[in-house]
């Protein structure tokens, strides 16, 4: 269902507004991207699968927006900023992100472009149902109140009229699946919104966010994160709203994909003073970082028998890479020769060759 939102401006200067909300963005999204237009190969070994991976890198403290297919890298924009989702159709190859604060969809190549708003804004996850195209995110009004939204082919549904946030989506036999949080940062609750719907989350703790979401049969899963009092993080899990922690010690959960009877959530847990990258399998936890060298996982994808996770990891430098099954076989994605070093995979998907 669209709602009305009233707009409420406060006696405040542009450039004020400008910098809160370029603060919020960047606390919320987490990552920085932006994008030129050249292709660049890397050194990925040979998969049986098609294996796509969105992100960014760093060059010259510019960040670009990106996708590799089979470790080959596509530039996409100028001046961006957070993270990007990727979705595949055939051989359409689709990916929402941000340019300069607005939401964009690209598809296949930087010039074939659709801007979502053209006010500040955010784009988090994108999902695609026959021809429509969906992306989920988030739009400031002029009070600087963040509202939780989707679009679908460019036209804006919001899904609250009070502050929000959404995270990922995920459309499962019709049904609009969004992941994200109701209230003002640091005393959020977890939610997810199914067809406009919210359906809040079981939670404890001060203030908690739901980062990913996954529907299959009759069962509904969310990842994410809750805080406790002491601003102590740890990574669950929602099976029909019903929370479950992950690991007992400081943890993020960033990306969840369920397989017959089998639940992936792809994150991070601190392991003697290390952030190491990892993916929970059933709750059981399979580190992808060496233990040495801090690393991280944004996203999970399941296909052909293999477990693949996008993220990066630490050597002199941070790397976008993708990990597949273990830790034992990662690959660096290209970084086309960039001095800087600098990049991650926030998002992955997979489709037979």
């Amino acid at each position: 269902m669209r709602r009305n939102i009233i707009r409420i401006s406060l006696d405040t200067s542009e450039e004020f507004h400008m910098s809160l909300r370029t603060g919020l963005f960047r606390l919320i999204s987490m990552f920085v991207i932006a994008a030129s237009a050249f292709m660049f190969s890397c050194d990925e070994p040979q998969d049986s699968n098609n294996v796509y991976v969105a992100g960014w890198y760093n060059k010259g403290d510019i960040y670009y927006p990106c996708y590799w297919k089979n470790g080959t890298r596509v530039d996409l924009g100028s001046r961006s900023s957070t993270y990007s989702s990727i979705a595949v159709s055939g051989s359409d190859i689709f990916v929402a992100g941000n340019m300069n604060f607005q939401p964009t969809v690209w598809k296949n190549t930087a010039s074939n472009k659709t801007t979502l708003e053209t006010s500040f804004s955010m784009a988090m996850g994108i999902a695609l149902s026959g021809n429509d195209v969906f992306v989920s995110g988030n739009y400031f009004l002029p009070s600087d109140i963040m509202i939780a939204c989707y679009w679908v082919n460019g036209s804006r549904v919001e899904l609250e009229n009070v502050e929000s946030l959404a995270h990922n989506m995920m459309i499962q036999n019709g049904d609009i699946y969004i992941a994200g949080a109701v209230g003002p940062i640091g005393s959020s609750v977890p939610c997810y919104w199914v067809n406009g719907s919210r359906v809040e989350l079981a939670n404890d703790t001060p203030t908690a966010f739901a980062r990913s979401v996954f529907s299959t049969g009759n069962d509904v899963y969310a990842a994410g994160g809750a805080d406790d009092a002491n601003g102590s993080r740890r990574a669950v899990i929602w099976k029909n709203g019903v929370k479950t922690v992950l690991h007992n010690g400081d943890s993020e959960a960033f990306s969840v994909f369920v397989n017959g009877n089998d639940v992936y959530v792809a994150g991070h847990a601190w392991i003697n003073g290390i952030r190491t990258a990892c993916y929970w399998k059933n709750g059981v936890r399979t580190n992808l970082g060496d233990g040495s060298k801090h690393s991280d996982a944004y996203s999970v994808y399941f296909f052909g028998g293999n477990v693949y996770v996008s993220g990066d990891y630490i050597d002199n430098g941070k790397y976008a890479c993708v990990w597949r099954n273990d830790k034992n076989n990662r690959y660096k994605l290209s970084d086309g020769g960039v001095t800087s070093h600098d990049a991650a995979g926030t998002s992955i998907f997979v489709t037979a060759k």
